[in-house]
Formats: structure tokens, C-alpha cells, sequence
């Protein structure tokens, strides 16, 4: 990683935010799954 002088928490707002997105985006793949939205392989 680049070291940034006074810039830590711009790099943990960046990496919150990835995270939070993938997990969101996890939970609305799971939710179309259960409610037959997205279609499973049989």
C-alpha cells in the first residue's frame, strides 16, 4: 500500500465502503434466490 501522510481514515472509509457493498450486494443475491427471483440450477 501507498503510505499517505494524514490520509489513514480516507483509505477506511475506501475499504468500508467495498466491504458494505459487497455484502450488500450478497444479501440481494441471496434474497432473489429464496424468493424465486433469480432462478437456481437444478
Amino acid at each position: 500500500m501507498v503510505k499517505d501522510k494524514g490520509q489513514n481514515t480516507r483509505m477506511l472509509k475506501s475499504l468500508t465502503l467495498r466491504i458494505s457493498l459487497s455484502v450488500i450486494l450478497f444479501i440481494i443475491m441471496m434474497a432473489g434466490l429464496y424468493f424465486n427471483i433469480l432462478p437456481a440450477n437444478q
